[in-house]
């Protein structure tokens, strides 16, 4: 159990407060009390409870109308509401409790063990409703960020239940037409290595798409789910050519003699490559990380070695390629040739204002 869980009781019966009040708060839990419907509205949105059990008879609404309010509320309809109901109360009424919206129901009398474990059932369904809630809240967030195309089907039917922004830019449909597709309307083959799936797709227009697939299994609205991860093989391919060529070029500008020791080039290879992971989590996550303190100290290290920008480019090159392996496969390099062209440009302007700084002091010398 959570200490912090809070329980909200709604009963117009003082009596019947006072006793389920004192049972569940020797239990552990926060108990709140409210009298009336409207006390009961008007708590629940300052309290936020993980429960409110709340009876059907109440001197100002009915607890049926009270469920109402709650779902039509933004703010409350995520509430997990129990109805407390008498061993009288007709099947109609549990019927109708359920059908406005309420999560469960419990008739009274009940002993003092027995109402706390289905307390304590209540709750930890709850929990799993906010697990599911927070869970798609995440992925909802990684649609929107991400600049892969991406949707999510429906496990069983393949019903395609949600897309992201980069999914309606490819295949050329709105948000509304790609959600009333399946799979099959977008999939003309598929085939499948171990991890690795390739596939042929197709846009509104009928025009075919070489992509690469990777699936995510996950739960979403409470059922089996899939996450679709596409990549679109073409534009892929352009855009490792364009990386390769820039590397090509880094290459050439970079063949230099070395001027430092092996094991002091090293130690500037790990300090670089420590502040490109630092730059890429910075653009990623938006988290803030000193770069330029970091690249500071990289410059007049290099600059007690009188480097120059030869050796800036080839400590960017070198850092690369000892890291993320050979750039003819540059699909792990993309990130980071991305991010250090900021971080090259910024060493050498660096490394630059460190040689005019001595220039300075040795003139006045």
């Amino acid at each position: 159990m959570n200490p912090a869980e809070k329980i909200l009781i709604v009963d117009d019966d003082e009596p019947t407060r006072y006793a389920l009040s004192r049972i569940i708060s020797s239990a552990g839990y926060q108990v709140t009390v409210a009298s009336s419907g409207k006390e009961a509205l008007e708590k629940a949105a300052s309290l936020q409870p993980d429960l409110v059990l709340l009876d059907v008879q109440l001197p100002d609404m009915s607890g049926f109308e009270v469920v109402k309010l709650i779902r039509a509320d933004p703010l409350l309809r995520h509430l997990f509401i129990v109805h407390l109901t008498a061993l009288s109360t007709r099947e109609d009424d549990f019927v109708e409790g359920l059908e406005q919206g309420a999560d469960g129901y419990l008739v009274h009398p009940l002993t003092n063990r027995e109402l706390i474990a289905r307390i304590r059932a209540y709750l930890r369904h709850n929990q799993t409703l906010k697990q599911l809630r927070e869970s798609e809240g995440r992925y909802r967030t990684f649609f929107e960020s991400n600049p892969l195309p991406v949707w999510i089907a429906d496990a069983k039917e393949r019903k395609i239940l949600l897309a992201n922004p980069a999914a309606f830019r490819l295949y050329g449909y709105s948000q509304e037409e790609l959600t009333h597709l399946n799979e099959a309307d977008l999939i003309i083959s598929s085939r499948r290595e171990g991890d690795e799936e390739s596939a042929v797709h197709q846009d509104k227009n009928g025009a075919r798409l070489q992509v690469t697939v990777v699936r995510h299994p996950l739960t979403w609205g409470g059922n089996a789910a899939e996450a679709m991860i596409i990549t679109d093989v073409t534009e892929l391919q352009a855009q490792e050519s364009s990386y390769q060529g820039e590397i090509r070029s880094l290459e050439q500008f970079s063949e230099v003699e070395q001027k430092f020791g092996a094991q002091e080039w090293e130690q500037l290879l790990q300090q670089y490559w420590e502040v490109l992971q630092l730059k890429l989590e910075q653009e990623t996550y938006k988290v803030e990380h000193n770069i330029s303190e970091r690249l500071r100290v990289i410059s007049e290290e290099l600059a007690a070695g009188l480097a120059g920008p030869r050796d800036v480019v080839r400590l960017h090159h070198g850092t690369i390629t000892a890291r993320v392996g050979h750039l003819g496969e540059s699909a792990k390099a993309k990130p980071y040739v991305r991010v250090g062209r900021f971080l090259l440009i910024e060493l050498m302007g660096q490394l630059l204002a460190i040689y005019r700084r001595r220039s300075a002091v040795s003139g006045r010398a």
